[in-house]
């Protein structure tokens, strides 16, 4: 965690392959995906009122300063507007974009060097991939983009009666902050979802199906911090940060 972001991301994707890793690796690694320090209060409020060009008190009946929940890009505050919605508040991590850069440019650095000691790496290509892994860390920190992702999904399943997907404030979301509405629920992993397992299973994979061979885009990130269930049993699907594109080619190619 002490190493920042860039390299948060990488202990979150490993936390979900027990097949590479040991239980106990994977189990200290789970604490990143939605248990990351969070940042001071004050901090976040400043971002808020730089980013919506507003103080919180004009935006918000209530702030509560306390986090939801911290992660490796954001962390979330639980707020109500003054209209009475109740709403989350996802601020982005200060710096974050130039901490990411300085990463990647070490990571590229270091690829390079390993390319001239070790020739043979070259096969891998390691300079494509650390460059595209950089172009999707600037991607999925940007809640502009996030945003857009949301609207789209919360139309392609507003008919769906057992997933949901929370909508954005549409003039409440800048590059570092973004509003939506709020839900509740337990994780997916909980313990006490194991007996409703079968049918959450079947859900999960039925939206996934949709996503994949239907709309050609889906959620990339979909680990347990991500999934929640509501207390009417749906899946609320977070965090579209990372949203991934097939085109017709290639949705037939995974169909045959």
């Amino acid at each position: 965690e002490s190493l920042g972001t860039t390299f948060i991301k990488f202990g979150q994707a490993l936390s979900i392959r027990r097949d590479i890793l040991p239980d106990d690796y994977v189990v200290a690694l789970q604490k990143l995906q939605d248990h990351v320090s969070p940042f001071p209060a004050s901090v976040a409020v400043e971002e808020i009122e730089r980013g919506l060009g507003r103080p919180v008190a004009k935006i918000f009946a209530e702030f509560d300063e306390t986090p939801l929940a911290a992660a490796s890009v954001a962390q979330v505050h639980a707020a109500h507007l003054r209209d009475g919605r109740s709403v989350i508040v996802k601020v982005r991590r200060p710096g974050l974009k130039r901490q990411i850069n300085q990463d990647m440019r070490s990571l590229f650095w270091l690829a390079r060097v390993a390319t001239v000691i070790m020739p043979r790496l070259r096969h891998y290509q390691p300079l494509r991939i650390v460059t595209e892994i950089w172009t999707n860390l600037l991607k999925e920190i940007d809640f502009c983009r996030e945003a857009r992702s949301i609207r789209h999904f919360v139309t392609a399943f507003a008919d769906w009666p057992t997933f949901k997907i929370p909508d954005v404030v549409d003039d409440l979301v800048c590059e570092t902050v973004i509003v939506q509405e709020r839900s509740s629920g337990l994780r997916i992993d909980d313990a006490c979802l194991r007996s409703d397992g079968p049918r959450l299973a079947e859900v999960f994979v039925d939206a996934y199906l949709h996503q994949i061979f239907v709309l050609g885009v889906f959620h990339g990130d979909p680990h347990p911090g991500n999934l929640f269930v509501t207390e009417d049993g749906r899946i609320c699907l977070h965090d579209f940060g990372i949203v991934g594109f097939l085109d017709r080619a290639m949705r037939r190619k995974l169909a045959v």
